[in-house]
Formats: C-alpha cells, structure tokens, sequence
C-alpha cells in the first residue's frame, strides 16, 4: 500500500496544479458549467449557449442539460460548495475518480494474477499512460464511468467467487451508476451480463441472476427521470437525436459487425497513446492472449476474455466517434496486462530481484514521452505569469472590455468570463452544436478552438487586438475580433427588413 501511496501521490503534484491553472479543452465548455448551476439552482444548464435550433444537440441547453446522463454533474456540485469555481474545480471529479481507478487496477490485477509486484506495477503503469491522464485531468465524464466499471468488474469478480444476492446487486448498482454517468457504460453492462449469465450454475439462476443484474442497473438508472420530465422536448434533441440518430448503422449492428470501424478507432488510440506506449500495449495484448491459450490458467483466461471484449464492444459502440477519453476503461485492463508480460519477462531474463527492476524502469521510461513533463515544467517556471494561469488571463482580458458589451467568447475562457457576471455567448460555430453566428455580439474573443476552425473569417470579423502568449504552446493566447461594418449593416437591415422602411 506504501508503493500505491507513491503513486499517487505523484499523480497530485503532476496534474492538481495545472488543472486549476490550465483553459478549457475539449468539452469542457459543455462539462463544467453544469455542476455550478446545480450547486447555486439545482438544475445542470448551460447559461452561455441560448440554442433554439431543434437540429442542435444542445437545443434548450441554457434551460436544462440532459445530453448526457447527470451523474458527472452532481458529482461537481459539492466540489464548487466547497472550493472556488473554476475549470479546475469542475475537473476534480475526474481527478478522485482517477485516484480510485488507480487502487482498482492494483485489486483487479492482483486478484486476476495473483501476484503483488504485478498489481502495484499495473496501477503505477496505468497512472502513467496516456489513456488516463488525460480523462482524469478533464471535465469530461469519462473517468467517473470508467471507475465505475472496474469497481463492476471487481464486485463481480468478488461473487464468482462467493455468490451472495448483495454483491449480485452491488455489480448492478455500480453498472447502474456507470450508466447514469455516460452511455458507454453500456461497454461494461454487457460484459457483467454475459460473464454472470455464464458463471451461474443453471438456466433458471442464469436468468434469475441476469433479472436482478438488469434491475439494479436500472432503478439506479432511473434517478435521471426528474431531470428528463422537466422538459422531454429538450431530452429528445439532445439525447435522442444525438444517441441515437446517427449516419452510421445502430448499435446493435455494430456489435455483430464492428470491423468497418476498427481502423478509425485505431488511429484515434494512436494519437492517443503515441507510438512507444502503443507497441507496449500491443505486446501485452499479444502475450495475454499467448499465455492465456498455453498456460489455461483461470485468472489469466478471465483476463484476456475481459481486455479483448472490452476493446472489441468500445469499437462497436464508438462506431465513427471521435472522442478518445473513453478508452480508460479497456485501457486499465490492457495495462494489467502489461504489467503482466513485463513481470513473466523480468522473471524469465534475471533470477535476482534487484535486477529484475531494469525491466520496470525501462518501462517507465517508455511512459514518459507524452506525460506532460514539459507542461509541468513550463509553468513552474512561469508560476507567478498571468499568461500561464487560465483563470488570471481571463480576468484581466475581460478588464478590457465594457462591463455592458455582449461577448462571443473561445471554449478555452468562456466558463471563467461567465463565472465573472460578463454577459458572454460561446464562441462556436458547429451546426450540430451551436451556432454564435446566428447572435449579435460586440466582440469575438478567438483562442485555439477558433484558430482551428478559421471562426473569425466564417463570421466575417476585423482582428482589434492580441493578447497573451502567442507562439508559447503551453501559454494562454486570445485575439480580439469585432463585427466588421458590413457585416453590421446586414445585421440591421435584416432587423429592419420587415418593419417600416
């Protein structure tokens, strides 16, 4: 437990201080504004997007959010009764939920192996990689569903066991949760299914067991109900439609026929893990699945049917999704299998146990590139700049602007300059999301969600200023944009296009 202390310990002082001092990413102009609102209203919202398009999926979003299931929400709410609001505050989730996948990988691995190096080797390994640094540092719900599902597996691995009807319901609960916080908790909910419909002694238990499986889930599942019937108009746009009115073919054809999406994911966990950490998955996918072929050994077999059905239902549910977060849930078991290749091949190159620790350092050593040294570096250095802290440049860029002013402002700012009584939309231009362009606004406060999309060109705005860090990857930046005069003059003559000349 002392080596799991480390561990974690080491996660806090890499990642807690930048989360409060680093902008938005991805989402998390949708993610973090929720858990406010619920701890100063009660409902999750988010003000800064007036959507009213019924084609968007966040049509009515400033009233009511229910996009996603709310769990992730509520589970801010405390943070922000608690500790000054901010992007960081609403990230904290993700982070506790880390910390807790941290010690479950250690439990899994070690009740799946056997063998305590192998365990604390899996979690240190797992803390390192790319597949969960990154959804353990966002405000994004992908960390928190993912907890829950290895707290599934190892409550149902704790009844095949010793089947008790509390740890059946447990599993349930837990798949319940996993469910209330994003829809790929479906990934785990079918693996639990199968695992405890085939681990029952008989037909008539088998169903029994798969009742009571299904039922907690869903009475957990369920809490989202009062959510849902304060505006069912607003659930079916930004649940229905988003779920499940999609191009490709449904779900359940997926999952019979996932292999026209296989190399879209790949790429997409590529770019995730980089090169070294990716061929050290591989090589622990592929020894997992040798050893588990020649040796027969219960725990390992149990393992490989785990890592492999993981990676096979994610793709299948994934389909053409682009985000990469979710991957933390079959990433923690592929990381368990690593630790497990690494352990055999450590044992087989050095009879002593001093030398055996070549083996574990090179490994860290293939986890560091990507880790987010330099980050870490760049604002220690840089620890008292305002361009080096998220929530301090945005202050002093909204000091510039009249207290009166309607600002379209980037996803890295726009939850901290609404956070400041501004009168802010969000700037983006997405269809299926939300559309600034159809809002009148006095500036447009562009960083590199903008910068990506060409937003100030689509809008047809006239850069006014610059602010900022610009050619510093790990330092704020934001340029300054306002309506240009001909795109005013439309704007009005199409306000006085129906009324008196």
């Amino acid at each position: 437990m002392c080596s799991l202390f480390v561990v974690a310990s080491c996660f806090l002082v890499l990642r807690v201080p930048l989360m409060y001092r680093q902008s938005g990413g991805q989402d998390e102009d949708w993610f973090s504004v929720p858990g406010f609102t619920i701890a100063t209203e009660g409902v999750p919202r988010v003000p800064y997007a007036p959507e009213r398009r019924r084609e968007s999926v966040f049509y009515k979003a400033d009233q009511v959010l229910t996009a996603l299931p709310p769990a992730f929400f509520y589970a801010q709410a405390p943070c922000f009764h608690v500790l000054p609001p901010g992007f960081g505050t609403a990230r904290l989730p993700s982070a506790i939920a880390g910390l807790v996948a941290i010690w479950l990988v250690y439990r899994l691995a070690l009740m799946l192996v056997g063998d305590e190096t192998t365990a604390v080797a899996a979690a240190a390994l797992y803390s390192l990689s790319r597949v969960f640094y990154f959804p353990a540092t966002m405000a994004r719900p992908d960390m928190l569903c993912g907890m829950f599902g290895l707290a599934a597996l190892c409550a149902t691995l704790n009844w095949s066991r010793r089947p008790t009807l509390l740890r059946l319901v447990s599993s349930g609960v837990l798949c319940g949760l996993g469910l209330l916080t994003h829809p790929f908790a479906i990934v785990f909910c079918l693996q639990i299914g199968v695992w405890v419909m085939w681990r029952s002694p008989d037909w008539r238990r088998s169903l029994l067991h798969g009742a009571l499986l299904t039922a907690a889930a869903l009475i957990v599942l369920s809490a989202w109900l009062p959510l849902i019937l304060m505006d069912t108009d607003a659930f079916r746009h930004q649940f229905i439609d988003n779920v499940f009115d999609r191009p490709e073919p449904g779900t359940l054809w997926r999952i019979l026929w996932p292999w026209p999406y296989l190399p879209h994911q790949v790429e997409l966990v590529g770019e995730r893990t980089g090169t070294w950490q990716g061929l050290l998955m591989l090589a622990g996918l592929v020894f997992i699945a040798w050893d588990a072929v020649r040796r027969r050994s219960p725990g390992t077999v149990l393992l490989a049917w785990l890592t492999f059905s993981s990676l096979y239902l994610m793709v299948a549910c994934l389909g053409l999704h682009a985000s990469k977060g979710y991957w933390c849930y079959p990433g923690a078991l592929v990381m368990i299998c690593v630790a497990g290749t690494l352990s055999r091949l450590s044992e087989l190159l050095f009879r002593r146990l001093r030398y055996r620790a070549v083996v574990w350092s090179a490994a860290v050593l293939v986890m560091l590139p990507g880790l987010g040294l330099r980050t870490w570096v760049a604002h220690v250095r840089h620890w008292n700049d305002p361009n080096y802290d998220s929530r301090r440049f945005t202050r002093l860029l909204m000091e510039r602007f009249p207290q009166e002013e309607r600002l379209a402002v980037d996803p890295a700012y726009v939850f901290d300059a609404w956070l400041l009584h501004r009168n802010v939309i969000l700037g983006v231009e997405a269809e299926r999301y939300f559309e600034v362009g159809q809002f009148d606004f006095d500036k447009l406060i562009v960083a590199r969600y903008g910068f990506d999309n060409d937003l100030p060109d689509r809008l047809g705005t006239t850069l006014v200023s610059r602010f900022g860090a610009k050619d510093d990857l790990f330092a704020c930046y934001a340029e300054v944009y306002e309506p240009s005069l001909e795109e005013v003059s439309e704007a009005n003559s199409d306000d006085n296009s129906d009324g008196d000349p």
